[in-house]
């Protein structure tokens, strides 16, 4: 993290306070408009006890602020001296009232302290020091947690899960049934990550997709880290970071592995997605909502319209050069691979480059080929679902959950019904829906989206475009059907609106199947086992 010093000065108001710098960054610990600040002010919980344990000392404004409040003895942990030679030389007055009140432990001197020492003292964190040396003072806490009474509760392994807008709260669940303890924790800006982290020292951090800054705290604080990628393209996947020890990436997409893995990163793992049948059985569905979501076919997903190619490029286009790459999006209607990366050179994204100012340039492990063919392919899916709900419309009553670009793309008997919320009203669109549409993007090679698990696990009928992961795991006219082109959909839709009993086999069939096999715990329990073995090697 680059070395860090600490530069004090006068604040406006005329007391003290100061600021951390490194080579990148300066930031305050202190306002430096009115840095003295009660407890109440700046957050801080604490009980009206007589004993504490304070981890850092700073400007001693806090420490002050537990003297007025009773304290009548503080234990304080800081990494040097920095801030006590700077009271004592420059703040005399503050010094004399809490000198008698605290006894210091300095850098190492901690390991000193026992179960008797701490017992009946409230600990109290200073999360302006924290950023200082988080590392420091996480080791710290993980110290006085070890030593402390509840270490003997705390015997389970602790999971940071970090929160997501859809399977967050479901791989949370998992993990308790699993046997874990786990503390959810929201997104907050790097620096005040650093201290959350730090205060709470899990034994792993979780999280939906790769975080760079989650990646550089755990390897920093010596945390493992797991991300499970369940979106396409995650660009974050790519980046030299992820070669980092005591780090996992599971990824839904079994070729992007194969990939990643062919170019040297050998902590990649394949681990489909899931669904919390648990959940989704318990969720009802009143006579009201039946008749709201009620249709022939629903289609719940995004328009694709919001992508890099239509805000970057597209519009900055020459006529040849859009007619060009028109065309090379066209070529991948042909096929059932993902061609795109292959059939782009260097000449268009020159030209690209040249007429929009969008440069286009891969990362570590994912090349300017791949990084195009990824921006072409999300433009291939915006096309591709317009189209696809157009032929739809002109035949069925079609109803469209997802963001509002779906408005200018609805056709015929086609109605759009805004977005749907994913835990609770999501299950009820799939149940009321004779035919949930599948439509698994061109640039995921082999992997299955999150629809496809909560369609079956939600005890609903499921027509999917082919990829390999639907015939890996389900059979086709069993427990889910595939459809080939338009004409092949048409044929389906029409032949199990009339097979009610075919119909209702299927669904009954794909919901045991992902019941027994497909389910968080599963997924979550086999991350672990490989997590641990690449720990240990």
């Amino acid at each position: 993290m680059g070395e860090k010093i600490v530069v004090f000065e006068i604040a406006r108001d005329g007391n003290y306070t100061c600021k951390l710098q490194d080579s990148k960054h300066t930031r305050y610990l202190y306002s430096k408009y009115r840095p003295i600040r009660s407890i109440e002010d700046i957050g801080w919980s604490y009980t009206q006890s007589q004993e504490y344990i304070l981890l850092g000392i700073g400007l001693g404004y806090e420490l002050e602020s537990l003297i007025d409040k009773g304290a009548k003895h503080i234990i304080i942990i800081d990494k040097d001296n920095t801030f006590i030679n700077f009271i004592k030389d420059n703040m005399l007055e503050l010094w004399e009232e809490i000198k008698d009140h605290i006894t210091l432990y300095i850098g190492e001197e901690y390991y000193s302290l026992c179960k008797k020492n701490i017992k009946g003292k409230d600990i109290v964190i200073n999360n302006h020091l924290m950023q200082v040396d988080p590392l420091y003072y996480s080791n710290v806490i993980k110290y006085l947690n070890d030593i402390s009474e509840s270490s003997k509760t705390v015997e389970k392994d602790t999971v940071m899960v970090f929160e997501h807008p859809t399977i967050a709260d479901d791989c949370i669940e998992a993990f308790r049934n699993l046997g874990y303890i786990v503390n959810k924790q929201h997104w907050l800006p790097k620096e005040r990550l650093y201290t959350e982290i730090s205060k709470k020292h899990p034994k792993f951090i979780f999280t939906i997709n790769p975080s760079e800054i989650i990646s550089e705290i755990a390897d920093y604080l010596n945390i493992i880290y797991i991300s499970w990628t369940v979106d396409t393209p995650a660009y974050s996947l790519y980046s030299e970071g992820r070669k980092r020890k005591k780090q996992i990436y599971f990824v839904y997409d079994e070729v992007i592995v194969y990939k990643l893995r062919q170019k040297g990163l050998d902590n990649v793992y394949y681990m489909p997605v899931a669904a919390n049948v648990e959940r989704l059985d318990k969720i009802d569905i009143s006579d009201k909502e039946k008749m709201l979501y009620n249709t022939v076919v629903s289609f719940l997903g995004s328009s694709a319209y919001e992508n890099e190619f239509n805000e970057y490029i597209e519009k900055h286009l020459s006529v040849a050069l859009k007619r060009e790459i028109e065309n090379k999006i066209s070529l991948q209607n042909l096929s059932k691979n993902f061609i795109l990366p292959y059939i782009v050179d260097n000449s268009i994204i020159e030209d690209i480059n040249r007429e929009t100012g969008y440069l286009i340039t891969g990362d570590d492990y994912l090349s300017p080929y791949e990084k195009l063919g990824f921006l072409l392919g999300r433009k291939h899916s915006e096309i591709e679902r317009e189209q696809i709900i157009k032929f739809l419309g002109e035949l069925y009553k079609v109803k469209v959950y997802g963001d509002e670009s779906w408005r200018n793309k609805i056709y015929g008997k086609s109605i759009y019904m805004g977005y749907a919320e994913h835990f609770i009203e999501m299950p009820k669109i799939f149940r009321c829906s004779k035919v949930n549409i599948n439509l698994t993007r061109s640039f995921v090679e082999t992997g299955l989206p999150m629809r496809v698990f909560d369609v079956l696990g939600s005890k609903a009928f499921l027509v999917t475009n082919d990829k390999l992961d639907i015939r890996r795991y389900f059979q086709d006219g069993r427990h889910c059907i595939i459809f080939r082109d338009l004409q092949d959909l048409q044929d389906i839709i029409e032949y199990y609106l009339v097979h009610e009993e075919e119909r209702q086999h299927i669904i009954n069939e794909g919901y045991s199947l992902v019941k027994k096999h497909h389910t968080y715990e599963i997924r979550l329990e086999k991350m672990m086992e490989i997590c641990r073995k690449e720990i240990q090697q």
